[in-house]
């Protein structure tokens, strides 16, 4: 009975030196797994940094929500998120809003008459400068409509309502747009203005007749010299 006591020590001591010796390789490989697993996530994780920007657009790059940089269309990458983020920009787009025509938009005019004056402008986004179009303002668009607004109500009040029905339309819409993007610029909001384009001019109805048949009577006459030029020649 000592004898087989003596045994099971041996082999119980046996054991116990075998499991001590295999721990440090455990050790060791559950280390390697370790590491090779958050290399490995890391990798990932860099790869989803990689982003691809289609003809037409451009992208803005963040990093810790500042602007980095502006990509062109291609294959390229950033810091991945929540690091870097992009953020996609049509520069070719065109887009159009319709300011006035409504009855709390009446102007009034040089000499004091008032009217209704709507007009169409055209813009895009800035190509040099995408990133002020995100930056600048919340609501780029808005402030547009704004600037045209305030830039047509100051012009319409330097402009007599006989020049607005009828010659100096084209004048008119020329210093808007000018007038409107000299704004644009010093707030770098972002946009150009490509026209603007008077779409209708009403007078008070008391007189709206009247230069109706001014405006007629102009056609007409022109009309008749362009006949004339082209019978002479």
């Amino acid at each position: 009975s000592s004898q087989k006591n003596g045994n099971d020590s041996n082999n119980n001591g046996g054991n116990n030196g075998n499991n001590r010796s295999n721990q440090p390789f455990k050790s060791g490989v559950s280390g390697k797994l370790v590491g090779f697993g958050a290399i490995g996530a890391f990798i990932i994780w860099m790869l989803t940094g990689i982003y691809i920007v289609d003809t037409g657009n451009n992208a803005v790059v963040l990093f810790l929500g500042k602007e980095q940089s502006v990509t062109g269309p291609g294959m390229h990458w950033r810091f991945p998120s929540p690091v870097g983020e992009y953020r996609i920009i049509n520069v070719e787009n065109r887009f159009s809003a319709t300011i006035g025509g409504r009855q709390e938009t009446m102007m009034l005019t040089k000499d004091e008459a008032i009217v209704d004056v709507r007009v169409e402008v055209q813009y895009e986004i800035n190509r040099a400068d995408p990133a002020s179009y995100w930056f600048a303002s919340t609501n780029p668009d808005e402030v547009l409509r704004d600037v045209v607004e305030s830039a047509l109500r100051e012009r319409v009040g330097q402009t007599s309502l006989d020049a607005i029905l009828t010659s100096g339309r084209a004048q008119l819409m020329a210093e808007v747009k000018q007038s409107a993007q000299e704004v644009l610029n010093e707030y770098n909001i972002g946009l150009n203005i490509t026209n603007v384009n008077l779409v209708d001019a009403q007078a008070p109805k008391p007189v709206q007749a009247a230069f109706t048949d001014a405006i007629k009577a102009r056609e007409d006459e022109q009309r008749m010299i362009n006949q004339a030029e082209t019978y002479v020649t």
